[in-house]
């Protein structure tokens, strides 16, 4: 199923963020630009859909049995989707200027 929804989402987004680069005056990053290569779904369906795609590489050299394909599955899928909420909130706090702690210029503990 996540193939088939990640099949009809990623093209359409993606053609949104091609359409505005090719717009960009000087290959500068509008807001809108800006706005949807952070797109929460677009970054979610990539990574998901890579970790499974490395889930179903370890499955073709390994051939585990039937709950061992089952499990490596369900841990890619679970790698996926973490890691793209992980990859969202860091973009979320990029975007209200957060400073990390160890950076010039941020506020001291």
């Amino acid at each position: 199923m996540l193939p088939t929804v990640a099949a009809l989402i990623a093209p359409r987004r993606s053609a949104i963020v091609k359409q505005l680069a090719q717009e960009a005056p000087g290959g500068e990053l509008s807001p809108a630009l800006r706005a949807r290569l952070h797109d929460p779904v677009l970054v979610t369906v990539v990574l998901t859909v890579a970790a499974l795609l490395l889930g179903l590489l370890l499955l073709m050299t390994t051939k585990p049995d039937l709950l061992g394909s089952i499990i490596v599955m369900l841990v890619a899928l679970i790698v996926g989707v973490t890691l793209s909420l992980l990859v969202v909130r860091a973009g979320q706090q990029e975007g209200k200027g957060v400073v990390p702690v160890d950076q010039p210029g941020s506020p001291a503990r």
